[in-house]
This record gives C-alpha cells, structure tokens and sequence, in this order.
C-alpha cells in the first residue's frame, strides 16, 4: 500500500507533527481519504517554498541574495513534521528547483548542489534544535536563543557557505566573496524571517488572550513604527546614510515593541523593518541610492543584523526575567496556599533572626493577625516562665545553624495556654546563602495529658502487679525475660535482676520446655490466649506445679513483639485433688471426688481468663492509639468467661443435687462438650489426649440432662483409669457421637488402655464388682440403670486395636 500522507494545521498538531503519514496494512476507509484540507496544506507549503525560492532567486547572481527565504520554509516545515518522513518533505523541494525560472547560465548540477546543500542544513539544524531545546518554536530563555543563534546563525550556515562558495567557485565567482554572502544570506534569514514563522505564523497568539488595552497598544506601537520607518527610507532621502538621525527613529519602537510585547512584538517589529527596508534596496530608495548591488546586499545585511539580534536578546531576557517572576510568584502563592491549608502550625524567620511569616494555622490558634504575630510580636503569646528558654535555645541554634526542637506554652485565642512541639531548620538559597528560619508547631497538649494518664496507669498496673499472688512475667519470642513481679521471683525465691535477661525455658526442667515452647508458639501462631500446666525445679531441690495464660503482644504493624504469661501455683490443688480422689467410697462420692479438682480448675480458669483479659485491656489503653476492636473483643471473652464459670458451677450443682430423673428433648452434642469441659482438668493432669468426633445435625434426644451427664462422665473417668499404666505418648481417649438407627442416638467413648479380659466381660454391669484396687463396683451399675430408665441401651467390647470400647444409645425425642 502506497504511504498516505495527512497534512494537518500546525495550530491543532504537537511539534513533532505537521506530515502525519500512515502506512501499510488494512484501516477504515476514512483513515485511508486524503481529506481536501490536508491537500490544500501541502500545496501552501510548496508553493510557500516555491515563492520564496523565486524570490531568492530574483537577486543578481553576482552578489547572491541577501535573504534565502527557503531555509526558513523548509526549517519549519521539518520542525512541524515527524523525522522519519523528512525525507518526503526534502524531496518537495527539488522540482521546485528545477522548475522555477533561473538564469540560463545556471547549470543543473549547481542546483543539485544547492539543494543539497540546503537539505542538509535544514535537517541538521532541526535535529539540533529538537535535540537542546525544549520547545523548538520558543525562545524561553537565553540559553535557548544562545543555543539556536549559534546553531542556525552561525555554525551552519559557516559550513554551508564553505561548501556552496565552492560550488559557486567552479562557476567562476571568487571563493572568499562567494562565502561571505552565502554566509550573510543565510544568518539573516535565520535570524529574521526563521524566528516571524515561528512567532507569527506556527504558533501565533491567540487573539482572544489579548486585553483590550494591549490591542490599543499594539495599534500605537504599529502606527509608530510606521511613521517612523518611513521617514526613514522615504523616496526623496537622497544619498543620506544610515548613519543619519532619521535612521534611529525606529529604535525607539523596536524597543518598546521587544519590552512591551516580548518576542512577538520583536519578531513582528524586526519584520516589518526588514519588509520596509527590503522595498527601499529593491527600489534603490533612501539610504541604497546609487549603490551597487553587492553594496546594497551589504549595507541591508549590515543594518538588519545590528538591530535583530541585539533587539531579540532584549525581548529574551525580558520574557525570561517575567516568567522566572511569574513562577517565583506562583511558587511562594503555592507556598502560602500549602502552608494555610497545612494541618500544623507553621512560621517563617530571616537572616536578623526576626520573623516574617506565619500561616492561617498560626494566625487561627493565637486569634492574632500577621502583623501582630510578626517581627517580635510572636514573643507576647509565649508563657512567662518558657520564654527565657525558648529564646535562649532559638538564638543558640540560630547562630550556629542547626536544627532546634522545643517545648513551651503558647496562648490560644481563648486565652488557655497549650503545649507545643516547635521544630526549626535552617533555609539557604540556592547559591547557599543563609535565608533564616523556618519551622513547624504542633499542639501536643493532649498527647501531655494521656502521657500523664498513661504514667498513672503504669504506676496503678505495677502496683497491682507487685500486689498480686499470681506469676506475672513478660518475655521476648526468645523467652528472654524482660519483666518479673515480686509474686513470681517469691516462688523462685530468686532476686527480680538475676531473672531479668535470662530465658523462661531455662527455668524449667528439660521434659517440661518442650510443652511449654508449644503453649508459647499457639499463642503467636493463634492470635490468642494459650494455657498449659508445668512443672518447676525450685532452687531448695523441691518440685512444684504451674498453670499459666499466654498471650502473644503485637506491634502497629502486626509484628511480633513480646508475649505476657500469668500463672500461679497448683501444686497445693493437685495434692488436694490426689487426696480427695483417695478418700472416694461410693460411685457418687467418687464421682464428687473426681469433680473436685474439675471444679477448682473449671472455675478458676475462667476466672484467670477475665483478669488476664482485663490486664490486657488494661495494657492496650495504655498506647496512643489503643486497638478498639481487640479491646471490644477482649470485653466479649471476659463475658463469655464470666458465663462459663456460672454455667459450671450450675452443672456441678445440678450433678451432686439429689432429684428425680426427668426425661424431656435435649441435645446430645452440647451435653457432651460440657461432660468434656468437666473432664479436661483430670484429663491434663493425667496426660491424656481427649478427641472428639461428634457428628452434626443430629436430632434432639428424650433424656434427663443431669443423668446423662453423669453417665457420659462416669465413662470418661474410667477410660483414664484404664489407661493409668500406659505410657503418657499412647493415652488417648476419643468420644464420638452418631446416629445408631432410625430411632436412637449413639455414644461412643474409647479408650487406649489394655482392654477387658473375656472372663470380666459378663460381670462388667453387676453392682460391686470392679477392676480397680479402691474401687466399690457400683459406676457401671448405677450407669445401667440410668441408660434403662432411658429406655436405651449400654454395653461395652474391647476395640480392635486394643482397649475398651463403651456404647450408650439413647432414644430420639418425638416431635
């Protein structure tokens, strides 16, 4: 597919776009229509070209025209077009050459020469001008037009016109001549027409951003300048010279042109000099009167470079001065539109140490106005008794130019005076001279007030801390020790320094670490209180027992930071429950018995649970910012734990009451759990693992909650005793519950003990026959009976890898 080329306003394109040209592959039909407008584009930009190579062209031949206007077309059409297609753009150009009518003794390959001679310094100047300027079709500052004067003013067209003067050479002009006009020529096109096309005629200005006193001005200006070029150059001035004061009357409005309206005023002036003083050489008017060509190209080249370039440095350094102060202005206005809206309080001082700028922040809190506030007036608002100080601290780190920090009280607009945080930096400009001051306040009042409350706090937990009986300690993941209370160094009977670096696990016996580093490790890992029993070697040789409560504390971002443990001593409890479970007589006794230590762990636990929890609690309002949402939650676990310990004793109560049986629909599974609940004490204390696996969605059973209750414990006990001998790694007990038939409910409990031997199997349910050496022989049997009552069923065999199994049924409730 043949290249399509899109020729598009240079108004409505970036500077890299005035040919758009698509190529290749399938594209809608209305990408694929050169539209009328793009035609008409590239015509203008050809016969633009062709014009002004005519009109070069229409100079004598000896002196070379004094203006090559192509360089100037060409230029902007390659800065307006993407450089992969200059090629196309080049190329427009050379049948312009050959076509337009030239001198007879111009031989072609002069203008294959030419053209290319122009072509490449048309590229080379635009890829230059691309490559250092920002904007290509603006001078925004002087660097800008530094660079482009010595680029297309004066490097390029140096070496076009030592290349041309060689063409021009063979056709027998002189070579030094010959490149003192190419040079010329080209310079001042660059230098004149070159900068109007940009101005004027890529990027004009707007008309509707222009006021209408500018449009005055302009109208002035133009008809000055008018008036005064033609005084100038008017027809009848004779053989007079530039020299002449007529010639300086334009200056005036040059300058006003380039202070006034910038490059665009100077560009435009420059021209319409260049157009007035062009017309006068053709004609050979005013000042070029009588002159020779080569005289007239000279003098013309002469005058027009002496007045644009000094003219255009003026306009530049104008314009670059207004924006440098356009920008410093909207700067400081972001400044101070950053500095009202800044959330602390912020103040400004200079180099004499007296300040010059406050924000709205400052101005709101003090209830005073800027000039008020500045100079010396901040000092009236500072506290009698810190103003000393703070002057004394902000004329030190003055002087020596560091950062200062300080705290004082500053007056409010009520007249209450608050705590501030004042911190200072030292400000430089950029060619690091010391500018003064500048510095930030924050009102920390608040934070004063909860850092006392949090003071007292501490004071108030560490009190009771050190008052309580129970082990309070702090430790790192690492078990280092980084808190002991006086309750916990007693037990040890070790001082609180020689605990404080040394590691928790160090303390314990070596087959207790390994328990505990699992209790510390669910803490973390579970985001949650963990407990375990241990035992503990004392320093007198004696062994005794612990219970502890972890908890896993947590940094702002989650990480890990320390744990805080609460235990206290069961050694006592345990020697008390071994005794009571001794003096056991009778089923019901012995069951009592059991629930003793049940009781004394089931109601302590939870009452351990809400002091830990109110600690923690206690703990988290202590930071700055206290987690509200573990805070609710720790509140809901001291309820929960709260109705635990009532619904425990309620369960005992019930079980040790004596009343009759009375059957009414309950549900099997939670009954269960709280059989489970009563046990898991004797069960820790004997080291056996309790599984359960109760099956869900079960229907309620026709039972009398307290009786059931009493059986399923009464099995639980039993299965632990089974299993008194067998290693502490192979005692496990599992409970399952399921559905037997289509009218009854299956318990399960099995054990991991030697079994039942056949010839006890058939006497297992008789009143006073046991197993055990303090056993009456009256659990199972009272056990029957209740299962009976129920109208189901009980039975035991022993499980096929080893140990008893025990079965209950009970019978579904009719709905």
């Amino acid at each position: 597919m043949e290249p399509q080329i899109h020729l598009v306003s240079p108004r409505s394109l970036p500077a890299d776009g005035l040919l758009t040209l698509t190529a290749g592959g399938p594209v809608d039909a209305a990408r694929r229509r050169v539209g009328i407008r793009d035609v008409l584009l590239f015509g203008v930009f050809v016969v633009t070209y062709a014009i002004a190579y005519r009109y070069a062209m229409s100079f004598s031949q000896a002196t070379a025209a004094p203006f090559w206007f192509p360089d100037s077309v060409l230029l902007c059409a390659l800065l307006r077009t993407r450089a992969r297609w200059w090629w196309l753009a080049l190329l427009a150009t050379l049948p312009i050459r050959m076509l337009v009518a030239v001198p007879a003794e111009m031989p072609s390959w002069f203008l294959v020469s030419s053209f290319a001679n122009d072509c490449a310094k048309a590229a080379v100047v635009a890829l230059l001008l691309r490559r250092f300027l920002v904007n290509p079709l603006r001078f925004q500052s002087v660097r800008d037009f530094g660079l482009y004067c010595l680029a297309a003013v004066l490097l390029v067209p140096i070496a076009s016109a030592l290349v041309g003067a060689a063409s021009r050479h063979a056709l027998g002009f002189e070579y030094w001549l010959s490149a003192e006009q190419w040079f010329l020529g080209n310079a001042l096109t660059s230098l004149i027409v070159t900068p109007f096309l940009f101005y004027w005629v890529l990027r004009p200005v707007d008309p509707r951003t222009v006021t209408e006193g500018r449009w005055v001005e302009a109208l002035l200006f133009t008809c000055g300048l008018f008036v005064s070029t033609s005084l100038a150059f008017e027809s009848d001035a004779g053989r007079l010279g530039f020299a002449d004061t007529r010639f300086y009357a334009p200056l005036a409005f040059l300058v006003w042109a380039a202070v006034r309206f910038g490059m665009v005023g100077a560009t435009g002036a420059v021209a319409a000099l260049t157009f007035v003083s062009v017309a006068a050489a053709i004609s050979g008017r005013g000042p070029f009167s009588g002159h020779t060509p080569s005289a007239t190209a000279a003098d013309l080249q002469q005058f027009l470079l002496l007045r644009a370039a000094p003219l255009y440095l003026v306009a530049v350094l104008i314009e670059q001065t207004e924006r440098v102060g356009q920008s410093l202005r909207e700067s400081e206005q972001r400044f101070r539109s950053m500095a009202d809206s800044a959330p602390v309080l912020i103040w400004m001082a200079d180099s004499a140490k007296r300040t010059e700028f406050f924000n709205q922040g400052w101005l709101d809190f003090t209830g005073r106005t800027l000039d008020q506030e500045c100079g010396d007036g901040w000092k009236a608002g500072i506290h009698a008794d810190d103003l000393a100080r703070c002057l004394a601290a902000f004329q030190s780190a003055f002087d020596a130019r560091h950062s200062f920090e300080l705290e004082y009280r500053l007056r409010r607009h009520d007249g209450e005076y608050r705590w501030i945080i004042d911190r200072g930096v030292p400000r430089y400009a950029a060619n690091g001279d010391f500018g003064g001051y500048i510095g930030t306040a924050i009102d920390v009042t608040d934070r004063h007030v909860q850092e006392s409350a949090l003071r007292q706090s501490e004071e108030r937990y560490r009190e009771v801390v050190e008052s309580q009986t129970e082990f309070v300690c702090r430790f790192l993941p690492d078990t280092t020790l980084t808190f002991v209370n006086e309750a916990y160094c007693r037990f040890l009977a070790r001082r609180r320094d020689d605990l404080l670096g040394t590691k928790l696990i160090a303390l314990l016996p070596e087959n207790t670490r390994e328990l505990t580093s699992h209790g510390v490790a669910l803490a973390a890992s579970q985001r949650q209180a963990s407990n375990w029993e241990c035992d503990v070697t004392l320093a007198d040789g004696s062994h005794r027992s612990q219970h502890w409560v972890c908890h896993a504390i947590f940094g702002p971002e989650g990480a890990l930071e320390e744990f805080q443990a609460i235990g206290h001593d069961t050694t006592d409890r345990k020697h008390a429950e071994e005794a009571d479970r001794k003096l056991a007589h009778s089923a019901r006794l012995a069951a009592v018995g059991e629930l003793t230590a049940i009781v004394a762990h089931e109601v302590n636990q939870p009452l351990c649970a809400i002091l830990n929890n109110a600690e923690a609690a206690e703990l988290m309002l202590r930071s700055e910012h206290p987690p509200l949402a573990e805070i609710r939650e720790i509140l809901a676990d001291i309820r929960k734990d709260d109705l635990r310990a009532d619904e425990v004793i309620r369960s005992i109560l019930a079980l040790v009451r004596k009343r009759e049986m009375t059957l009414q629909p309950t549900d099997l599974n939670p009954m269960v759990i709280d059989a489970l609940r009563l046990a898991a004490g004797d069960a820790l204390r004997r080291r056996v693992r309790i599984q359960s696996e109760l099956a869900e969605d079960l229907p309620l059973v026709c039972a009398d909650r307290v009786h059931l209750e009493q059986v399923i414990l009464n099995l639980l006990v039993n299965g632990m005793d089974a299993m008194a001998d067998v290693p502490e790694a192979g005692r496990q007990l599992t409970v399952q519950t399921r559905r037997h038939d289509a009218g009854s409910i299956e318990v399960t409990v099995i054990d991991s003990g030697h079994g039942i031997s056949k010839e006890r199997m058939p006497q297992l349910f008789d009143s006073f026959f046991t197993t055990k050496s303090d056993g009456m022989g009256l659990g199972l049997s009272i056990a029957r009976s209740i299962i009976h009552g129920h109208g189901g069923r009980i039975w035991a065999e022993n499980g096929a890898g080893g140990g008893a199994v025990f079965h209950v049924t009970v019978t579904i409730a009719k709905s």
